[in-house]
């Protein structure tokens, strides 16, 4: 009996890996790779990616530190702010993924990516995956902070929601979160795999990048954000295997937007989302490598 379970497990990690494996050689970002001339390309993407970081989140990131060090004190709750903060901020982050959007414009023009829309269909069903994505991270976030603090005491800290007065506030709060998904996801990510492949830097030099300015920001959490990189290395990989931006960041604005639901709403629709990328995963395993190679061709002319 215990010898038909490890061939059944054998051959149930051998069929996910090939199938995950073949996905993975998928690039739907439309850029080929090339030779890149001269110093001014990467040195221009380099300045978009540290420009856009440093105007978005580089106060944040500073503050999120100082509580990770232990200088400052986490806050039990979000700090409530004042509506003209609330209008300012969600204005910002607005005006960092419409600069982000244009950037990454101009890196694809650069590379002679050909163009990619993905259907709706594409972005549905990466909108379920980005949220197991998701939900991943964040697991392996509270795994991590568990071990953390019983085996080593350090502390992990999750603030609760802003405590709103009045109605307008309350809103403005829920969209100032909503906001979190197109700035970070374009800002944070998009733009960080379009300028870093379109001047020639392979996968690796990407995740890392990735995860340099995705993850300091949230140190907020403890170090156990540190976890998180789960999230940002699948996210990156949706992207790169779809193109399928709105799905992923449509994911991010819901996640985000749940937090402010009374706890039990959250924790089911969080639980049925993730459910439904977890049947699309499996939909998607077994699927005969036949289709998966007429589906390659047909991406690779275009067709989505």
């Amino acid at each position: 009996m215990a010898k038909q379970i490890r061939s059944w497990l054998h051959e149930v990690t051998d069929e996910v890996t090939d199938v995950f494996g073949r996905e993975l050689n998928i690039d739907s970002t439309g850029i080929s790779a090339r030779n890149v001339e001269g110093w001014q390309p990467r040195a221009a993407s380099w300045t978009a990616i540290v420009a856009v970081f440093v105007i978005g989140w580089a106060q944040g990131t500073c503050i999120a530190l100082r509580i990770a060090l232990g200088y400052e004190q986490a806050p039990a709750i979000r700090t409530t702010s004042s509506i003209s903060d609330l209008v300012l901020s969600i204005l910002q982050d607005g005006a960092i993924a419409a600069v982000a959007a244009v950037l990454i414009w101009a890196f694809r023009q650069y590379s002679g990516a050909r163009p990619v829309r993905a259907s709706s269909r594409a972005n549905l069903k990466t909108f379920f995956l980005a949220i197991d994505a998701m939900a991943l991270g964040w697991l392996a976030q509270g795994i991590v902070a568990q071990a953390l603090t019983g085996m080593f005491g350090i502390p992990s800290y999750k603030p609760g929601p802003e405590q709103t007065t009045d109605l307008l506030t309350h809103i403005l709060t829920i969209a100032e979160a909503a906001m979190a998904g197109p700035s970070e996801e374009l800002a944070l990510m998009a733009l960080v795999v379009v300028a870093l492949h379109a001047t020639g830097y392979n996968r690796w030099v990407i995740v890392v990048v990735a995860i340099l300015v995705r993850i300091p920001f949230h140190l907020y959490y403890g170090w156990s954000a540190i976890a998180l990189f789960v999230w940002v290395v699948l996210t990156i990989l949706l992207y790169w295997r779809t193109g399928a931006i709105v799905g992923i960041v449509l994911a991010h604005t819901v996640w985000d937007v749940l937090f402010y639901l009374p706890y039990f709403i959250s924790f089911v629709i969080k639980v049925v989302l993730v459910g439904i990328g977890f049947v699309v995963v499996c939909h998607r395993t077994g699927q005969p490598e036949s289709k998966y190679k007429v589906r390659q061709c047909q991406r690779r002319d275009g067709n989505h």
